[in-house]
C-alpha cells in the first residue's frame, strides 16, 4: 500500500510540474521540499522490494532512475546541481564510514590476507585488459585506437576503472545482513582498501595519468604535484582523525558527529580535490576507530543510524547517471561486464580456495565484489577532463554505462551471497 502511495504522489508531482509548464508557472520544487521526497519516497520503495535476493539499496537505485533526468524528469538537472552540496556531504559522511568500519585489529589473519587477495583481483583484471585491448581493435574497427600511442594510459585507466568497487554499497548491504561477521569484513576490507589504493593515481586531478598522455606535464613535475598532494592527505586526514579523537574522549557522540558534518561543509563543494577529500575521510575515519577507545561507538552509532545518508546518496547518484543505453556502445559494454565478472570472480575464488576457506562460502563470496558507484564515478570524471586524447569521451560514456550496470547487478549479487552463507551456516 505503501508503494501505491508513493507511485501516486510521485505521479502527481510530475503531472503538476508538467501543468505549471504549460500555463507558464515556476515549475523547480524547492530543494528542502525535494529532498524530503527523496528521502521518504526512496525509504519506502526501498522497504518494498527489499527480499532475500533484493536489498534495499535496488530499491533506492530504481527510484533515482525513475524520478531522474532520464526517467520522468521529477529530480532535474537543476536540481541535481541544487542538491549537489547534499550528495557532496553524503559522500564524505560514507568515505567517513567506510574507513571506520575497517575490521584490522579484531581478525588478525585480514593483515595477510587482504593484501594477497587485491592484488591477485588487479592482477587478473590488467591481464585481462591487455588480453581485452588486443582483440578488440581485430573484432570491432571503431576501437582502432587502442592500438595507437596512448595504448599504456587506455590500459591502465581500463585496469583502474575494472577494479574499483564500491565500500558504499557493501555497508549499506551488510547493515541489512545477519550474515556472519567475518565474511562481510573479509568483503569491505577488501573493496575499501583496494579503493585506497586505487585513488592515488588520481591524486593532483589525476597528475600521474596525465603524464603518460602526449599534451601532459613531464614525470618530474607530476611526481612533484603527486607528493604534494599525496602528503596533503596525510596531513588533512591526521588532523581530522586526532581532533575528532581528542573531542570523542571529553564530548557526546552527537556533537562529535556534527563536527563531522561542519568539517564537511568547511571543504564546500570540494569537486576538483574529490579524490583527495575521499581518502582523506576514510582514513581519519579509520584513525577514529582503532586510535580511540571510544571511538568504535561512535562509528557504529553512525552506521546504526545511517539510513537516510544511504537513501540519498543512491538515489541522487542513480538520478545523476545517464543510463540511456547507445546501441552501438552495447557490444563493447557486453564484454566488458563479462570480462570483469569472470576474471574477478576467477580470481577470488582461487585465493580463498587456497586459504582453505569453506566450500560453502567461496563460490557465493566470488560474485560478491562486482558493485560500483560514486568512487568510479569519480575516477570516469577525472579523465574525462584530460585534452588531447582521441576518443576518450566515447571510452568514459562505456565506463559510466558499466558503472551504472554493476550497480544494478552487484548489490543482488552480494546479498543473495550473504544470504547463502548464512543459511548454509544455519543449516
Amino acid at each position: 500500500m505503501s508503494f501505491l502511495i508513493i507511485l501516486i504522489l510521485t505521479g502527481l508531482t510530475v503531472g503538476s510540474q508538467y501543468l505549471s509548464q504549460y500555463l507558464n508557472l515556476p515549475t523547480d520544487l524547492n530543494p528542502s521540499i525535494l529532498l524530503g521526497l527523496i528521502l521518504v519516497s526512496g525509504w519506502v520503495i526501498g522497504r518494498s522490494v527489499k527480499n532475500k535476493t533484493l536489498p534495499m539499496l535496488t530499491g533506492f537505485v530504481l527510484y533515482g532512475m525513475l524520478v531522474g533526468p532520464e526517467g520522468v524528469n521529477l529530480i532535474t538537472v537543476s536540481d541535481l546541481e541544487s542538491l549537489e552540496f547534499i550528495r557532496f556531504t553524503v559522500y564524505m559522511i560514507m568515505a567517513f564510514l567506510a574507513g571506520g568500519r575497517l575490521e584490522l585489529k579484531v581478525y588478525p589473519d585480514f593483515s595477510k590476507k587482504v593484501p594477497l587477495l587485491m592484488a591477485v583481483q588487479l592482477g587478473a583484471l590488467l591481464w585481462g585488459t591487455v588480453l581485452l585491448f588486443l582483440i578488440l581493435p581485430v573484432v570491432f574497427h571503431q576501437f582502432a585506437f587502442l592500438k595507437g600511442s596512448h595504448a599504456p594510459f587506455y590500459i591502465l585507466f581500463t585496469t583502474l576503472v575494472l577494479a574499483s568497487g564500491s565500500p558504499a554499497v557493501v555497508l549499506s548491504v551488510n547493515r541489512e545482513n545477519v550474515a556472519p561477521v567475518r565474511i562481510k569484513a573479509l568483503v569491505l576490507n577488501t573493496v575499501t582498501l583496494t579503493g585506497m589504493i586505487l585513488i592515488l593515481p588520481f591524486l593532483g586531478h589525476g597528475i600521474l595519468l596525465q603524464a603518460m598522455t602526449t599534451k601532459g606535464p613531464g614525470w618530474l613535475q607530476a611526481f612533484q604535484t603527486f607528493a604534494i598532494h599525496l602528503f596533503s592527505v596525510i596531513f588533512v586526514s591526521a588532523a581530522m582523525g586526532l581532533l575528532l579523537r581528542f573531542f570523542l574522549k571529553h564530548f557526546r557522540g552527537e556533537l562529535i558527529f556534527f563536527l563531522v558534518i561542519f568539517i564537511i561543509v568547511l571543504y564546500g563543494n570540494g569537486d576538483i580535490y574529490m579524490p583527495e577529500l575521499i581518502l582523506s575521510f576514510m582514513i581519519a575515519g579509520a584513525i577514529v576507530r582503532h586510535h580511540s577507545s571510544p571511538g568504535k561507538g561512535f562509528i557504529k552509532d553512525i552506521s546504526r543510524h545511517s539510513l537516510p545518508f544511504f537513501v540519498a546518496f543512491f538515489t541522487l547518484t542513480a538520478a545523476g547517471i545517464r543510463w540511456s543505453f547507445i546501441v552501438p556502445l552495447m557490444p563493447i559494454l557486453a564484454v566488458l561486464f563479462m570480462m570483469r565478472y569472470a576474471f574477478l570472480r576467477f580470481s577470488t575464488e582461487l585465493i580463498l580456495r587456497r586459504w582453505n576457506e569453506e566450500s560453502s562460502s567461496v563460490r557465493p563470496l566470488s560474485r560478491g565484489f562486482v558493485s560500483q558507484s560514486g568512487l568510479t564515478l569519480c575516477f570516469i570524471s577525472i579523465v574525462s577532463s584530460f585534452p588531447g586524447i582521441s576518443h576518450l569521451q566515447e571510452l568514459c560514456t562505456v565506463f559510466t554505462l558499466l558503472v551504472f550496470l554493476n550497480l544494478l547487478v552487484g548489490p543482488p549479487l552480494l546479498q543473495r551471497s550473504l544470504y547463502r552463507i548464512k543459511l548454509f551456516r544455519e543449516t
